[in-house]
C-alpha cells in the first residue's frame, strides 16, 4: 500500500509540474517601475489574446494602473545578473484600458487593451541584450467561451515575489512562482460576478498570491474560462471573473 501511494503521489507531482510549466509560460508577467530609480514597484498577470491580426492583453482591473509598465521576459544575460524588461510605452496605450464601466457595474474587475505585437518586437530586437536571443510572446488562441463543470478541475500559476537584488553595478529581479491545481468549481458569487473556486488544499496566505491577480484559470485541456481576480483564506476560495460574459464587450 505504501509502494502504490509513493508511485501515485510521483505521477500526481509530475502532473502538476507539467500544468504548471505549462500554465508559467502562458501567463505575461507584467512589472510596473519607479520611473525615478528604474526598480519594481508593482507586479501582476495577464495574457495575451490573439484574434487575427488584433492582439489584446487581458488582466485584472485592480492589478494593472497607470504607471511604467514593463513586460518581463523571464530571460537573464548569459554571464550577467540582469533581468531584461521590456517597455510597454508606445506598444499599448494605457488610456484604452476599461474597467469596470462597459458592463455598468463597479464589481467588474476587468482591464484589457490592445497590444502592436509588432512595436513590441521591435523593442525586442532593439534590446541590445537580448542580441542572439530569442523569445517568444506567448499568446492565446484557444476559445473565451468555456463554462466551468462542477465535474473538472482547475488551475493557475504565476510569479509572485517582485525583489530586486543588487551586485555591483546589475539588478536581479528575484521570482518564485505560486500555482493552485485541481481547484473544484462551486458556482457563482453572490453577485453573479464571480466565480468561486474551491482550493484543493489550504489557502496559502495572500503573500503567496501577490502578483497572480490577471493569471488565466484553465481546465485540464488548457482552455480558459477565467482570470483570477481574488481569494479568502478563511474559505480557501479564489475568485475568477467570467471570461464568457465579457468577451463581447472586448470584442473577442
Amino acid at each position: 500500500m505504501l509502494g502504490f501511494s509513493i508511485v501515485a503521489n510521483k505521477k500526481l507531482d509530475e502532473l502538476i509540474q507539467t500544468h504548471v510549466a505549462r500554465w508559467l509560460r502562458q501567463t505575461l508577467r507584467l512589472v510596473r517601475c519607479d520611473p525615478s530609480t528604474g526598480l519594481p514597484q508593482a507586479v501582476c498577470s495577464g495574457f495575451l489574446v490573439t484574434r487575427g491580426a488584433r492582439h489584446v492583453l487581458v488582466s485584472a482591473g485592480h492589478g494593472l494602473g497607470k504607471g511604467a509598465w514593463f513586460l518581463e521576459t523571464g530571460m537573464v544575460v548569459p554571464n550577467a545578473r540582469e533581468s531584461i524588461l521590456v517597455p510597454l510605452r508606445g506598444v499599448w496605450q494605457l488610456e484604452e484600458i476599461k474597467s469596470g464601466e462597459p458592463m455598468g457595474s463597479p464589481n467588474i474587475d476587468l482591464a484589457w487593451v490592445d497590444v502592436d505585437v509588432e512595436k513590441l518586437r521591435d523593442e525586442l530586437k532593439n534590446e541590445p541584450r537580448l542580441k542572439g536571443l530569442s523569445w517568444d510572446l506567448p499568446t492565446y488562441v484557444g476559445p473565451l467561451d468555456g463554462v466551468p463543470s462542477k465535474s473538472a478541475g482547475y488551475g493557475f500559476a504565476a510569479w509572485n515575489r517582485v525583489e530586486i537584488h543588487k551586485h555591483d553595478d546589475d539588478a536581479v529581479l528575484v521570482r518564485e512562482h505560486s500555482f493552485e491545481f485541481d481547484m473544484a468549481y462551486e458556482g457563482d458569487e453572490l453577485d453573479s460576478q464571480h466565480y468561486r473556486f474551491k482550493l484543493a488544499r489550504k489557502h496559502q496566505g495572500h503573500r503567496y498570491y501577490r502578483g497572480s491577480s490577471g493569471a488565466p484559470i484553465a481546465d485540464g485541456t488548457g482552455q480558459y474560462v477565467s482570470l483570477v481576480v481574488g481569494g479568502d483564506e478563511a474559505t480557501n476560495i479564489i475568485w475568477g471573473l467570467p471570461l464568457v460574459r465579457y468577451r463581447e464587450v472586448m470584442g473577442l
